[in-house]
């Protein structure tokens, strides 16, 4: 008790008097469910043919926090122009946004709180209001209200034309784009302990790649006759 009173002068009163029993780790874990939903349709003609599928998919993390949740779409058009010459074109599409809790190289992050914070703190007052106790913070307060996620939105698409210029020879190209958006945000408002000592924390970072990729090729095919 005595070493305690050195850092934490009132720990030892509060724990004696206190009938507060709060389990931190129960606050901040959490079951896990998972959801994944895809679809497809596909059809066309002798000319013709079309596909196209979308899928969304849906992960909450085992922390309070923590999720990851993804959009994704696929279109494929292969269409046949006349005898001698042929179109493809195929475009992929997904969207995801992660919500993200820092790890442990951060003391102001969700589970060295809840692992070393005392259950003789309460989550919040009787008007719901997060309470900011003791020498560690409020874990769950930290898990609710910081924001931390990626946005990424990734465009793969490709054209792809074929021309037969006589039997055996064929001329095709080949086009394609890759595109890569990535954007990065971090807020800690007032209501969360490192936020409130500096009046909010704001932090957005962006970045964008985009790739071209072309072929030609000429591709000539004929039989040297039977014996070869």
């Amino acid at each position: 008790r005595d070493y305690v009173r050195t850092f934490d002068p009132g720990f030892v009163d509060a724990l004696e008097d206190t009938t507060i029993d709060t389990d931190w780790q129960d606050e901040v874990f959490r079951l896990a469910p998972v959801m994944n939903h895809e679809i497809s349709i596909s059809g066309g003609n002798e000319k013709t043919h079309i596909f196209s599928s979308g899928g969304y998919f849906d992960q909450k993390g085992i922390v309070l926090g923590s999720r990851f949740r993804k959009y994704s779409g696929r279109i494929n058009v292969d269409h046949k122009i006349s005898d001698k010459l042929n179109i493809s074109l195929k475009s992929g599409n997904t969207y995801s946004v992660n919500d993200r809790i820092v790890g442990d190289q951060e003391i102001h992050t969700v589970l060295p709180n809840a692992i070393s914070k005392p259950p003789i703190y309460a989550v919040t007052d009787d008007l719901g209001n997060y309470l900011e106790e003791g020498f560690w913070a409020n874990p769950v307060a930290i898990a609710n209200e910081v924001t931390n996620e990626a946005l990424s939105l990734r465009n793969i698409s490709s054209l792809d034309i074929s021309y037969n210029i006589i039997p055996g020879l064929t001329l095709k190209n080949q086009t394609g784009f890759d595109f890569y958006n990535l954007i990065e945000r971090r807020y800690e408002p007032t209501t969360v302990r490192r936020g409130a000592a500096s009046n909010g924390i704001s932090v957005d970072a962006r970045a964008s790649v985009m790739r071209f990729m072309q072929t030609s090729t000429l591709d000539y095919k004929f039989n040297l006759g039977g014996d070869h």
